[in-house]
């Protein structure tokens, strides 16, 4: 599994139903992403006011999940939908304590112009998501359409199990060699592998540092830390110049 920061990706398909369960795609692609071999689906439906469905599926895998969410015209007329920018649907992801982890929205640069689509009946706008990098625990996902004056909003709690991904705070004990670094954690010292971001960040530290890391563990590879996440220094102001 490649290892990379956290991040969420989208892309943005039109979709035409046909009244025999077939379907043709078109319009817009913003990016491609890839969704975890092994997983696990979950739907959830909403209707809003009797003319559009809004639907997701989830897939898990590893602390890796991805999403598909889907928002249908089924009012049986042609609406005309507008949206801020070039995005046509958002997703937040909190932890159990209602902190916003990420939003698809402010990872990258959308068109900021006013953007009008015609959603003809049974055509859907579906938008997939992709989060790396969760640890085991408890979360609250928030899909919703960008549209002025729809929502579409859908709220699931989701479970992690079987992550490949922990977080834990450590203070830094030293080089263990040229390729490893150990942490105190908890009172016992680890010994973990680093990745090239993290090599990047290490350099900046000093021993007896306690800093936030995040790690890999599987069956085939020793604990590695894919990023560090160092707190920031409170700078004192020397105010005897000011006197």
């Amino acid at each position: 599994m490649k290892k990379k920061i956290l991040y969420i990706v989208g892309t943005s398909i039109l979709i035409t139903s046909l009244l025999a369960g077939c379907g043709t795609k078109s319009i817009q692609q913003d990016e491609v992403s890839a969704i975890p071999d092994k997983m696990e689906e979950k739907e959830d439906l909403k209707q809003d006011e009797g003319k559009f469905l809004s639907s997701y599926e989830l897939h898990s895998d590893s602390g890796t999940i991805g999403i598909t969410y889907e928002f249908k015209n089924v009012s049986g007329q042609s609406q005309t939908l507008t949206f801020p920018n070039g995005l046509r649907a958002d997703c937040m992801l909190f932890n159990e304590n209602g902190d916003l982890l990420y939003q698809h929205s402010s990872q990258f640069m959308v068109t900021q112009a006013i953007e009008e689509q015609i959603l003809e009946p049974n055509e859907s706008i579906i938008t997939d998501f992709m989060m790396s990098e969760l640890p085991d625990g408890k979360y609250q996902l928030v899909m919703f359409t960008t549209s002025n004056g729809e929502e579409g909003k859908i709220t699931t709690d989701i479970t992690i199990e079987n992550s490949i991904y922990h977080k834990e705070k450590g203070k830094l004990v030293g080089w263990a060699d040229n390729h490893s670094v150990e942490f105190d954690v908890n009172g016992e010292v680890k010994t973990f592998q680093l990745t090239d971001i993290a090599i990047e960040q290490i350099s900046t530290l000093e021993e007896g540092d306690e800093v936030e890391i995040s790690y890999t563990v599987t069956e085939i590879e020793a604990p590695t830390i894919i990023h560090i996440v160092v707190p920031t220094k409170k700078v004192v102001q020397d105010t005897s110049v000011l006197a």
